[in-house]
């Protein structure tokens, strides 16, 4: 619970922010926001007892509590930072899995999402942390589009799985014809009103400390949603 807790106090809270960034920047040269140093420690660093790698691997963990702990963390140190969100674009991890032999982190991000082993609560709080990190963010945006399959993935847990070639990255208004053609904007909206109606994310909404069997949305995910559901709606 050592993340959740780290979490809470950076949350919405620049002075924390600012704080665990120097307590954890010791590169003692160019000041980095502490994000990149416990991203760029999870793949570089050789102290395997690093904070950043425990990170890492308890993103990637089976383990349904430590990889909501992880990720909400890495979501709340993120949240309306551009700098920490662009660093995050240029994080690769070895993977045997890709042609390439690495991975980005975004890409990890999906893939956990497609796994089916994944479970229920893990894939709840990778969306959390990829609407996070694309929040106001064009650039990330822009690399979340043009990974293979990711669009018509999205689409296929709302309706039908989409048809179309989504490696050409599409804009705004090519997301909105998408939606508007294979789910179509009364559903869509729907689903979006159907989240908020959810018992786990009212009790979210009302408090920022979540017992063991809450850990499904958090506080600081729920007052960004509402923001994100006012700005979704308004194109339909």
């Amino acid at each position: 619970m050592t993340s959740s807790t780290v979490g809470d106090m950076v949350s919405d809270n620049i002075d924390n922010k600012q704080f665990l960034d120097s307590e954890l920047n010791i590169s003692g040269i160019i000041q980095q926001w502490v994000l990149f140093n416990l991203v760029n420690t999870m793949v570089n660093a050789a102290d395997r007892y690093s904070l950043g790698h425990s990170l890492l691997i308890d993103y990637t963990s089976k383990d349904a509590v430590a990889s909501w702990c992880s990720t909400t963390l890495l979501a709340h140190l993120i949240a309306d930072n551009p700098k920490p969100k662009e660093k995050l674009l240029n994080v690769i991890s070895a993977v045997d899995q890709s042609p390439t032999g690495t991975k980005t982190l975004m890409e990890m991000s999906i893939d956990l999402l497609k796994n089916p082993s994944s479970s229920f609560n893990s894939r709840i709080v990778v969306l959390i942390y990829l609407s996070a990190w694309l929040l106001h963010f064009a650039l990330a945006v822009q690399k979340f589009v043009l990974i293979p399959s990711t669009i018509s993935y999205f689409i296929s847990q709302i309706r039908n799985p989409s048809s179309e070639n989504d490696r050409e990255a599409p804009m705004s208004e090519r997301l909105k014809q998408l939606i508007n053609k294979e789910i179509g904007a009364g559903v869509f909206k729907e689903k979006l009103d159907m989240i908020q109606q959810s018992t786990s994310f009212i009790n979210a909404s009302k408090n920022r400390s979540l017992t063991f069997n809450d850990m499904t949305f958090d506080y600081a995910f729920t007052r960004l949603y509402h923001y994100s559901c006012g700005l979704i709606k308004k194109l339909f």
